[in-house]
């Protein structure tokens, strides 16, 4: 060792005294470089040191470089190949523990090792004396494992079958005095190693074999628990716990059952062995002296192990024996293998082809396609699968035959959770586990997580077995779990299965057999139909009052989703399957409840079904539930019964072979017609009756046979042979005999006078009025049975959509009379007198004139005059628009903010806002008037015209919102609640209300208002409350 001499100066300032102090005390001085160069020989010379057979070696610098090879070490030559696979290339790389090393190499003990020593002594190895190290810590980790063993592992006892070690070294260790595990981790380690034939490999593998040992009995602590006390036996490394109550069993019921074992129920009588008890503890013991071979021995443990899983008083049904855990060990290798790769003495060409066989498929993988993807036969691919999994299952042969043995004593079928308390760790995991399970005998079945031993096609058979059982004990109807359960219990005793085999039958039946509906189960294949109802009926049973089923349809798809996931494709899906069936009861317009629902009876409803039945035989042809309801209201609203729909609804249910029922809420005679629509009805009454006005065929239709005014009206528009003959008048189109070749001479001067107008549309009064003589000649009465003849024979020419409006088919949008008073107005480019309105729309085109006062006053026009010289603009001759009515709003509100504050909040229209605003400019020589003002005005949700010229905000602080309160305002403020009638209505007239007087006289007797004339005074009857 050395320090800098720079970190020693502090002591004293000049560094020559130093280092003469230093050299007096023994130190010397080296440069750096030759400081590192020591420093080195000594790393090196500690480096070759190695702890070998209880001594320290040194190795030459030639055997140091030497390559490790089995000719420099002939009988040693495994631990040199050994010593390759761990990187070991020269002999200078092995680590200074190379005992431990040796140690921990399979095969080698302490000949091998010695022999090792003399050899590494010929090539050079030196011993350094001193004091070995001690032997202790290659035991360290033995010793940490016997004195960290569990009490409850310390009574297990120290045998052949349960160690699983050789008989002379358990000979000797219970010739000490060990007699279970405690005893055996209370020995030193000197104590184990003076034994005959145990080393450091030995010890070693006592230490796995108490692990081991404490691992199989744990899981069957773990089984057995909750159970009765057992009495364990061994046989080769596993326990077998069999009850206390079965001890006394004679050892004849483990050999009735088998050939093999025949001969040795003599052999244990003669051995003094007569009940299960008098086995010893290890079943190895009965070999020895002359008694049964080791594979008859082998069975009958085998045969122990089922007889007390199956056993009455014992542990059966995958409680709590060691065939609960048998596939665990497996499963968790394959879990292992599936992360970290091939198994043991498996190649990776083969661990691939294995892998791409088993990984899950909708339809499997077949071997050829297999080979074909590996480039190899089919017969190869077989091999190398098979081999692999048998591989695989090497070291678990005892739990696959342990776990065949139990599923076999159920019946051949068992659930995998009563095999294993391991789940493989993905879908890879799970094909791997199924396919090394299938080359044992096992089939695991994914969809239901069963094994069962029979192949597939005996399991086929099985199952469609169950399957029509199911069909005839249940047939078409919802059970429930403790149902189906039942029946397959029946099904196990007819077939004579152990009881065991009902809950794996159950588990098949729930996801091959039968439809999960909820909380039931229907067993056979229902219809959508079917499934529909039921999914309705228990999604209604929360509203007894029914539910709107179109409105709710996403709902009740969400409800059925999540009971059957795919089911129904669609809403549209659910909803025509469940009017196929016959669960859904109309029971009011649009809604909807379940047929248990209905509380009504068929008795209920006899005096109601015997009237209609009157009502038929008396000549009616036709009757609306309607009617009925109506006329029974009272006593069915107290059965529940509420509208005509469910009075339909439950005559539909309890009386089908009594009326026909086309749909609700039509009921015709049972011999009557059926399919008959509402324009049929009609036409079959206007065809035994002749033209008929609207009331007549509403007095028929309506109050006679219970429809709706509606009803009526679309037969009315929607007919094909029903024309009208005149104002509210109708008939048939077969009463009037006019082809349309007859029709062409009008067509053609329709079209005539169709080109002199634009847009091309007139009114059809004005083709019949200028050729009446040929529609008298045709049979045409008047212009109602023209326009319908034109639009039934000439649709295709003319568009008729609209009477009395005819234009050509250009097939441009509908012109309504607002639409064609408009663009006329707009193509004027100026304001229009009503005058010139009339000669065009009246004169020219037929029109009469309430059409065109309705059209003008519909709001496409704005007013410019009023009264006998009425004028018309078009708002963009005008130049209107958005911008300028926004300008105008914003002056408007601005003025009645003003208003606002006066004591009198209403204002003039003439003198406070078209005389004192700037109004925006208006286009083509047009001024501001009073009626276009005011019709500004009347658009602005706002502002409140009264009368003729009063404006005021709304709402407004005097709180009057139409004409009557401003009288009443007016007289209460201003009168005190009574004035003389001339001077309110001067008044009145000064604040813009009215023009002349006499009008408070005139709305008093016309219509309510608050006030009242008495003599010549108007008295106000309700107080207002001022403001």
């Amino acid at each position: 060792m050395g320090a800098p001499l720079s970190s020693l100066r502090m002591i004293c300032e000049d560094a020559r005294l130093v280092e003469l102090g230093l050299a007096e005390q023994g130190f010397s001085f080296v440069e750096p470089d030759e400081f590192a160069l020591r420093e080195l020989a000594d790393a090196e010379k500690q480096r070759n040191v190695f702890h070998l057979c209880n001594a320290l070696y040194r190795f030459s610098e030639d055997l140091r470089r030497r390559r490790i090879s089995g000719n420099d070490i002939p009988s040693c030559k495994a631990v040199a190949l050994k010593l390759a696979r761990n990187d070991y290339v020269h002999w200078g790389d092995l680590p200074a523990d190379l005992d431990g090393l040796l140690l921990r190499l399979q095969g080698v003990g302490r000949r091998t090792t010695d022999k090792l020593r003399r050899h590494l002594e010929q090539m050079g190895a030196s011993v350094i004396p001193g004091e070995p190290p001690k032997p202790a810590c290659l035991y360290k980790r033995v010793r940490r494992v016997m004195e960290q063993l569990p009490e409850r592992f310390k009574i297990l006892p120290v045998l052949v079958d349960s160690l699983l070690l050789p008989r002379p070294i358990v000979d000797q260790l219970r010739d000490q005095g060990c007699r279970t595990l405690g005893d055996l981790c209370s020995l030193e380690d000197q104590e184990l190693l003076s034994l005959r034939g145990v080393g450091k490999a030995k010890v070693t593998r006592i230490r796995e074999a108490i692990e081991a040992l404490c691992r199989r009995y744990d899981q069957l602590v773990r089984g057995i628990g909750i159970l009765a006390p057992s009495r364990v036996f061994w046989l080769e490394g596993r326990p077998i716990a069999v009850p206390e109550s079965a001890l006394a069993k004679p050892v004849t019921c483990l050999t009735a059952n088998s050939g093999a074992l025949e001969q040795a129920a003599s052999r244990l009588l003669s051995l003094g062995i007569s009940v299960i008890g008098d086995l010893p503890e290890s079943l190895s013991n009965v070999c020895y002296p002359g008694g049964l071979s080791s594979r008859t021995v082998r069975l009958l443990g085998d045969a122990l192990e089922l007889w007390a899983a199956t056993h009455d008083d014992g542990l059966r049904d995958g409680v709590g024996l060691e065939a609960n855990h048998a596939l665990d060990a497996l499963v968790s290798l394959i879990n292992g293998l599936v992360c970290d790769g091939p198994a043991e003495r498996v190649k990776p060409h083969q661990w691939a082809i294995f892998i791409y066989w088993a990984v899950p498929r909708e339809n499997g993988r077949t071997l050829d396609a297999v080979g074909t993807r590996f480039g190899v036969t089919r017969e190869r691919v077989r091999q190398v699968v098979t081999k692999v999994a048998r591989r695989i299952a090497n070291g678990h042969q005892h739990e696959l035959k342990l776990a065949n043995a139990k599923v076999t004593s159920m019946g051949g079928f068992a659930l995998f959770s009563s095999l294993c308390t391991i789940q493989p760790r993905n879908l890879l995991a799970e094909g791997v586990m199924t396919k090394v399970l299938a080359t044992q005998g096992l089939y695991y079945h994914k969809q239901n997580r069963c094994i069962t031993t029979l192949r597939p096609a005996d399991r086929g058979a099985v199952v469609r077995q169950l399957r029509q059982f199911l069909r005839e004990q249940l047939q078409e109807r919802v059970v429930d779990l403790a149902d189906l359960t039942d029946c397959i219990s029946r099904y196990s005793q007819k077939h004579k299965l152990p009881m065991s085999a009902v809950e794996a039958l159950l588990q098949i039946a729930r996801s091959e057999l039968v439809t999960s509906l909820g909380q039931g189960f229907w067993c056979t294949s229902p219809s959508k139909a079917a499934v529909a109802a039921h999914v309705f009926r228990e999604y209604v049973r929360e509203y007894p009052e029914g539910i709107r089923l179109y409105q709710e349809v996403a709902a009740l798809k969400d409800f059925a989703e999540r009971r059957l996931p795919g089911f129904f494709e669609s809403e549209r899906s659910l909803l025509t399957s469940l009017l196929r069936s016959d669960e859904a009861v109309l029971w009011d317009w649009g809604v909807y409840i379940s047929k248990d629902q209905v509380k009504v009876t068929a008795q209920d409803l006899v005096p109601i079904a015997n009237w209609i039945d009157k009502q038929f035989r008396q000549g009616l042809a036709q009757m609306s539930s309607r009617r009925a309801f109506l006329r029974f209201r009272d006593a069915l609203t107290s059965l529940g019964v509420s509208s005509e729909h469910a009075l339909y609804s439950c005559l539909r249910l309890y009386y089908p072979d009594m009326f026909n029922y086309p749909k609700c809420p039509k009921l015709f005679p049972l011999d009557g017609p059926s399919s008959l629509g509402y324009s049929e009805m009609v036409e079959q009454w206007l065809e035994s009756k002749g033209a008929l006005s609207y009331q007549e065929l509403r007095q028929e239709f309506v109050n006679n046979r219970g429809w709706r005014e509606f009803q009526l009206t679309q037969a009315l528009a929607n007919s094909e042979h029903i024309l009208r003959v005149g104002l509210s008048q109708y008939d048939l189109y077969s009463r009037y005999d006019v082809s349309q070749r007859s029709l062409e001479p009008l067509a053609s001067y329709l079209e005539a006078i169709l080109a002199q107008h634009h847009p091309p549309t007139i009114s059809i009064r004005l083709l019949f009025n200028q050729r009446r003589a040929t529609c008298a000649e045709l049979g045409i009465p008047n212009e109602y049975v023209l326009f319908a003849l034109l639009a039934r024979s000439l649709g295709h020419r003319f568009d008729l959509r609209r009477f009395p409006n005819v234009s050509l088919a250009l097939g441009e949008q509908e012109a309504t009379n607002r639409d064609l008073v408009a663009d006329f107005a707009l193509q004027a480019g100026r304001s229009l007198l009503k005058e010139e309105f009339r000669r065009e729309f009246v004169t020219r085109r037929g029109w009469t004139d309430g059409s065109l006062d309705y059209a003008l006053r519909s709001g496409a026009l704005m007013p410019l005059a009023s009264g006998m010289a009425a004028e018309y603009v078009h708002p963009l001759v005008l130049g209107w628009d958005e911008d300028r009515t926004t300008e105008l709003e914003v002056m408007v509100q601005d003025k009645l903010r003003e208003i606002d504050e006066r004591r009198i909040p209403f204002g003039h229209l003439l003198w406070d806002l078209l005389h004192k605003l700037p109004l925006p400019p208006l286009q083509n020589g047009v001024g501001w008037t009073p009626e276009l003002l005011k019709n500004l005005l009347g658009r602005m949700d706002f502002v409140l015209l009264i009368g003729w010229y009063v404006v005021a905000h709304f709402p407004n602080s005097a709180d009057v919102a139409d004409e009557d309160e401003f009288v009443a305002w007016v007289l209460e403020r201003q009168f005190g609640g009574a004035g003389k009638i001339h001077e309110v209505e001067e008044r009145l007239i000064q604040a813009g209300f009215r023009s002349a007087s006499g009008f408070l006289s005139a709305q008093a007797r016309a219509t309510e208002v608050p006030w009242r004339i008495v003599g010549n005074e108007v008295i106000l009857e309700t107080q207002t409350t001022p403001c």
